[in-house]
């Protein structure tokens, strides 16, 4: 492979052609294999950089484990955050407390998030902080948790978050820019090469700021597209198109653009929030989740993005939020007619055939994440029970429906590797060793494409990137042995031994 500045400029076999100039540099990479470099469409590379300084809370066993995590953390920070508990992965099966968290840590806020991204539980000092109390009303699109006295209990719920976010120090524009900066490098050491930031905004108006910055003192060493989240828009004026920091998308260029905008319909499956049109599994009928926003707002904000050209990326992950999401898409085409406009749906976690064939019939991409099913597997499981979690997110179908399949992993949510998430796709195997869906497994290479060329796809970019080939972007990893040639339980076990960016090494092994 000849690459010409940050280009493939001749892919063959044998000895390259007489050259008339020197080579700037050449690698031979035998017996290694070579790939197109891997490209994730849902991540959330700045939260993940910021939540390493946080207690790691992943694999907690008790909640006994878990606090004593905190303690082992607290360095009398002003504000002490913890993340990545799983209450059913707790021998207690339930979230912490108020009470057991003011225990841990009295004097100060203590926020821990739950490995969804879509709850928080919390002290007193952050209830009081936030200024929350027995008669703060839930906000819309959210849930204070209390108690039978209605005492909130700590737990806060997808909008209810922002209550205490709202009231705390937010990270400066400075610690974005160097979380950007460690987390793009430990991308890259995974063997991605570009990724698709699912929802900016949320840490304040210097966040898009802190990416150009990152980008500009060379810490972002992968490409990136971010979303902005549609709650960041200026929405004040009727009569003239929206504007987020005077940008829209597709703006920007191949290293940082602006892609699709973030909309959230629901919630989270292993969290019990996600809207579904039946109950979750062993609860009571109410329990179905909910919806962030009500269904007129939804299309009102999906009509106007789609009437002024936006691409749209709804977050819904129960079936009775996809609907609702497809709902909002039709009408919007039918009212403004747009060819190919490439909307997604986020997660489309419960996805039964009849909104599948809807989604075809639409041209909506569903984008899931593979590695849900090894890490996540057994907690949907739990949530949806055996005969809904075949409807979950699924692979080959999306295939079969002729839609494009994207490769993504949700990181921070769970692991971002993308080796992880391909071979989860091929193997549908949970982390108690479950089958999850085999009928959803896909071929190796069919894994490879999504977690490349499909991820591309999705943004516009598969002209650009996600194959190898005369004229496109010189972005490709270098694994120590070749996918398609090991056994399919051995692929997690590959290792990236080098990843380059437009023809330039961002990462080597050695």
């Amino acid at each position: 492979m000849l690459v010409f500045g940050d280009r493939v400029a001749a892919v063959g076999r044998g000895d390259p052609p007489p050259w008339p100039v020197p080579l700037a540099a050449t690698w031979d990479f035998r017996p290694h294999a070579v790939l197109p470099g891997f490209h994730d469409a849902h991540n959330h590379l700045l939260a993940f950089g910021l939540k390493q300084r946080e207690a790691d809370l992943r694999g907690t066993r008790s909640l006994a484990e878990l606090f004593d995590r905190i303690r082992r953390h607290d360095r009398g920070q002003p504000v002490v955050r913890a993340n990545g508990y799983n209450q059913d992965d707790l021998a207690e099966r339930r979230h912490p407390t108020r009470a057991e968290l003011d225990r841990v840590v009295p004097d100060r806020p203590l926020v821990v998030a739950h490995t969804s991204g879509h709850m928080v539980v919390v002290n007193s000092r952050a209830l009081e902080r936030a200024g929350i109390g027995p008669a703060t009303p839930d906000p819309e699109g959210g849930r204070i948790v209390r108690d039978a006295a209605g005492v909130p209990t700590g737990l806060l719920q997808e909008n209810a978050q922002q209550l205490v976010e709202a009231a705390l120090p937010r990270p400066t524009r400075a610690e974005m820019a160097a979380a950007i900066a460690e987390a793009s490098r430990t991308y890259a050491g995974w063997g991605l090469v570009a990724t698709q930031e699912a929802g900016v905004g949320w840490y304040g108006p210097d966040e898009l700021a802190a990416w150009q910055e990152a980008r500009a003192t060379g810490g972002l060493v992968t490409r990136a597209v971010l979303m902005p989240d549609v709650r960041t828009l200026d929405w004040a004026a009727e009569d003239r198109p929206l504007l987020w920091q005077g940008l829209a998308s597709g703006f920007g260029d191949l290293s940082l653009a602006l892609g699709p905008v973030k909309i959230f319909a629901d919630g989270s499956l292993i969290g019990r929030t996600a809207a579904l049109e039946e109950p979750f599994e062993g609860a009571g009928p109410d329990a179905r989740g909910m919806l962030v926003w009500p269904e007129t707002e939804l299309a009102r904000m999906v009509a106007r993005l789609h009437r002024e050209g936006f691409q749209i990326a709804v977050h819904a992950i129960g079936d009775r939020a996809i609907r609702v999401v497809l709902d909002a898409y039709e009408a919007a085409q039918a009212a403004v007619p747009r060819p190919d406009p490439r909307h997604r749906v986020e997660h489309a976690g419960v996805l039964p055939d009849g909104l599948l064939e809807r989604m075809r019939r639409l041209g909506v991409i569903p984008v899931g994440q593979q590695h849900f099913i090894g890490e996540l597997g057994d907690s949907m499981r739990a949530a949806v029970g055996d005969r809904r979690i075949r409807w979950t997110y699924r692979q080959k179908s999306i295939l079969r429906q002729g839609l494009v399949l994207a490769g993504s992993s949700d990181c921070f949510v769970v692991d971002g590797r993308p080796l992880l998430g391909i071979h989860d796709a091929v193997n549908q195997t949970t982390a108690a060793g479950r089958p999850y869906a085999p009928e959803e497994a896909l071929t190796v290479e069919e894994a490879l494409r999504a977690y490349t060329w499909g991820s591309a796809y999705v943004v516009r970019r598969e002209r650009e990137m996600g194959t190898l080939e005369p004229g496109k972007l010189a972005d490709f990893v270098v694994l120590d042995r070749n996918p398609l040639a090991v056994d399919p339980a051995a692929i997690r076990n590959l290792r990236v031994l080098a990843t380059f960016v437009g023809g330039r090494p961002v990462f080597r092994a050695d």
